[in-house]
């Protein structure tokens, strides 16, 4: 079913600024030919055009009509009223995201009002997840959006991995194309050069990759224990009584020696908090 939306003003602070679809067009003599509003209130111009009373201002200053540059004075502006009992007889219908809602709403003005204020039709983002999902179902969606996350999490540690993979390979080939590239053509530098910065650049994107995919592992990890009471002490025992040790767990590990060059021996990697229990 066809439907036409027009925003409306002067009709009460509900409907003010708010896009009401009609079940038919409405006559162009009750729509603002400037700024396409419904109002209350407008004024017919002297090219038979209609302007709203905020519209009406700017077409005073500027002495003429901004659609077809007719010449207009404040004193030829013939004003009208259009009720609301006008629009009252005209049939609108209900209209979220460009489509009819599930309930198929189609009744008078002052019905929509009620029917806005039990319509749940729509979608919104999820708070969790930031994915869009229907207002009908969010708080089932709510309910299950920890599994969402998970199912999500790995979805993402899958590209990553895949991406880890098609990296390197593309840095293998590379590396095969500059050997055979010094083997038959020592003049052509440039070629070479160039082949070269494209393999620095490829172990840069490597490093940053691993990186990543061990920030997915490692948001599995804490997922998983976020569940689990904290350990109630150290997970084997001390040598000796009075004796106590702590396990550290350091991030980019192998990120980092990758990195390493012969003018860079040294390279600072750190863990991050941990909270201790049975000391």
């Amino acid at each position: 079913m066809a439907f036409w939306t027009y925003p409306l003003t002067g009709f009460g602070d509900f409907f003010e600024q708010r896009h009401v679809a009609f079940a038919e067009p409405m006559p162009a003599d009750r729509v603002c030919s400037i700024c396409g509003r419904i109002p209350s209130n407008a004024v017919h111009l002297p090219c038979a055009h209609i302007s709203c009373l905020r519209c009406k201002v700017e077409v005073c200053d500027a002495k003429q009509c901004p659609l077809d540059a007719t010449a207009v004075t404040e004193k030829e502006l013939i004003p009208f009223e259009t009720d609301a009992c006008y629009l009252e007889r005209r049939r609108v219908v209900c209209v979220v995201d460009e489509k009819k809602c599930s309930s198929n709403f189609s009744g008078k003005l002052s019905e929509l009002k009620l029917h806005l204020v039990r319509c749940r039709d729509g979608d919104m983002h999820c708070a969790k997840c930031n994915r869009l999902v229907a207002r009908e179902a969010a708080a089932e969606h709510y309910r299950k959006c920890c599994e969402t996350n998970s199912t999500r999490l790995s979805a993402t540690d899958a590209r990553v991995r895949e991406g880890v993979e098609e990296v390197r390979g593309i840095k293998e080939d590379l590396e095969s194309l500059r050997q055979k590239a010094l083997n038959q053509r020592d003049s052509e530098d440039e070629f070479v050069n160039g082949i070269s910065g494209l393999i620095e650049r490829l172990a840069d994107l490597d490093r940053l990759l691993s990186v990543a995919q061990e920030t997915v592992a490692d948001a599995h990890r804490e997922g998983d224990q976020s569940s689990k009471p904290p350990a109630p002490g150290p997970f084997r025992a001390a040598s000796k009584p009075g004796a106590c040790f702590t396990t550290c767990r350091f991030q980019g590990v192998y990120a980092g020696l990758d990195s390493l060059t012969q003018s860079k021996k040294i390279h600072v990697v750190g863990c991050g908090v941990r909270t201790l229990s049975g000391y």
